[in-house]
């Protein structure tokens, strides 16, 4: 993750929250995140490698529907903590693989 590709979420973030989205929309933001979907189960659940986060459901209801808005208020609220989680780690300097190896230099 770098400034341009974090600033490009924020951007789609607040875009976001002022129009209708589809889960195919917020799958795509998942996605930009850092998140995959979880495999298995009955439910689609995006699920974050990087975070400590709860994993959020973002449901697919015969064909591509808007989401409701209760709904998309908490899938964003899940997907902007993320983006701030992104920005501590810009902030520390940390890069991608320190992230993953949680915050430790394997070379050291």
């Amino acid at each position: 993750m770098d400034r341009k590709t974090l600033d490009g979420i924020w951007a789609a973030l607040k875009l976001a929250r002022r129009s209708q989205q589809t889960a195919g929309d917020l799958e795509a933001l998942a996605k930009q995140c850092g998140r995959r979907m979880r495999p298995g189960g009955n439910h689609p659940v995006w699920v974050t490698d990087y975070f400590p986060h709860r994993p959020l459901p973002i449901g697919r209801h015969g064909g591509n529907p808007p989401i409701p808005s209760h709904a998309k208020k908490v899938i964003l609220n899940g997907l902007e903590a993320d983006a701030a989680a992104w920005e501590d780690v810009l902030s520390n300097g940390q890069t991608n693989d320190d992230q993953k190896n949680g915050g430790t230099d394997a070379a050291d």
